[in-house]
């Protein structure tokens, strides 16, 4: 990089800081252009431990095939980034669940809209399953809106829609969300 291009880089990191863009005001130039630096994918991958979201999903997926497939669509298709970051929010949340001590409840196993597999139109689906093992629980999404109304639907289109990394990332959270919200009105 030549240095105006540098210097250019850096003002601009500088504008975005000061204009209170995504990075930390006040953050340092040098500390601003590393983070906005790419890391390879194998940086990303070397974090990633599949068994621990194994371990939080199988109170929710006991069957071991069924979970294997729902893990690897999460940590192992996809961008790196998407991948890094399904393994780092569903391991916070498992560290909630596992310090509260909850777990799925036969509510939340009944009540789960399907997330469509998306298959070329020229595979044949009538002897394959139409949806992953795992859907969007419903349950709790009624605490935002009420069940089967249109801005419920929406919700539930939006979270089961798009490619498996995205949407089954969605019902993994939210399986989690639900029992930590149902932990905190047992408390409370």
């Amino acid at each position: 990089m030549h240095r105006s291009e540098a210097m250019a880089h850096s003002l601009h990191i500088f504008i975005f800081v000061e204009e209170g863009g995504c990075m930390r005001k006040g953050g340092s130039v040098a500390h601003s252009a590393m983070a906005a630096q790419l890391l390879p994918a194998s940086e990303i991958a070397a974090f990633i431990d599949s068994q621990t979201i194994d371990d939080i999903l199988a109170p929710w997926l006991p069957d071991v095939g069924e979970r294997a497939m729902i893990v690897r669509c999460l940590l192992d298709v996809g961008p790196a980034h998407h991948r890094g970051s399904n393994y780092v929010l569903l391991r916070l949340l498992g560290l909630l669940l596992k310090q509260h001590g909850m777990g799925p409840n036969s509510q939340q196993l009944r009540e789960m809209a399907p997330i469509r597999l998306r298959v070329p139109p020229t595979v044949d689906t009538t002897s394959e399953p139409a949806a992953y093992p795992l859907g969007i629980p419903t349950a709790v999404i009624e605490r935002l809106a009420p069940h089967g109304s249109r801005a419920w639907l929406a919700m539930i289109d939006c979270l089961s829609d798009g490619p498996p990394q995205h949407s089954l990332a969605n019902a993994a959270m939210l399986l989690v969300l639900d029992a930590l919200l149902r932990t905190n009105e047992r408390t409370t």
